[in-house]
């Protein structure tokens, strides 16, 4: 009779939890009676799509392609906003040029409430139909205001539109009464204008107008 051999009790077990654990899902450790039914459930199984949804969102992903700038028409609104400002040493230098001019005509209008005042006090009877002191006094003061704000642009060489707008208004009022106090001071007794006058009246107006038209410059430079 041929003795029966017997497995030992180690490979038993062990070939044992080898079936057990295929007929069990990995990702949820639910258990099923074969592996075909753990792999039925795996095609379903929640706790597996969660697991791969946060692996997918923890991924990095690829840098995108930046998109083509759009062409846009030269002149358009973009491009205004852009335009330069007067950093180019033809403006630097045109507004240097101008506070020269306007420190000019300062100490000129200085000179006339001198004169003034002089007149007022000491020739009494020349003072009917002048100018008074004090009007000339005004534009000196008004001429300094200008000064001081053209000499911060000047300090940065930048220019300041707020600050053109402003001086280009002021030196329009300065311009008026400059002329009319001068007419006023050159004129006889009959209101007519004298010959040297005349000359005085027009170097006069020369030289504000070409003033006017450096801060205009200035002015359409700035941004």
């Amino acid at each position: 009779m041929t003795p029966i051999k017997m497995k030992p009790k180690t490979q038993k077990l062990a070939s044992k939890a080898r079936k057990t654990r295929f007929r069990r899902c990995f990702y949820c450790e639910k258990r099923f009676k074969n592996p075909q039914a753990v792999r039925a459930h795996q095609l379903h199984c929640s706790v597996r799509r969660l697991k791969k949804q946060a692996q997918t969102a923890i991924k990095p992903q690829p840098p995108q392609a930046r998109p083509p700038p759009e062409s846009r028409p030269k002149g358009s609104i973009d491009d205004l906003r852009r335009r330069p400002g007067p950093d180019n040493k033809q403006k630097k230098r045109l507004l240097v040029d101008s506070l020269e001019q306007v420190q000019l005509v300062k100490e000129t209008a200085r000179n006339h409430a001198v004169w003034a005042w002089i007149i007022a006090r000491k020739i009494a009877s020349h003072a009917k139909g002048c100018t008074k002191p004090e009007e000339w006094f005004q534009i000196y003061q008004d001429l300094d205001d200008i000064e001081r704000d053209m000499g911060q642009m000047f300090a940065a060489l930048r220019l300041d539109r707020a600050a053109l707008f402003r001086i280009y208004h002021q030196w329009r009022s300065v311009m008026d009464r400059w002329l009319q106090y001068q007419t006023q001071d050159w004129s006889d007794d009959r209101g007519e204008l004298k010959a040297e006058g005349q000359v005085a009246l027009q170097n006069d107006e020369t030289l504000l107008n070409e003033v006017l038209s450096k801060i205009k410059d200035l002015l359409v430079a700035a941004r």
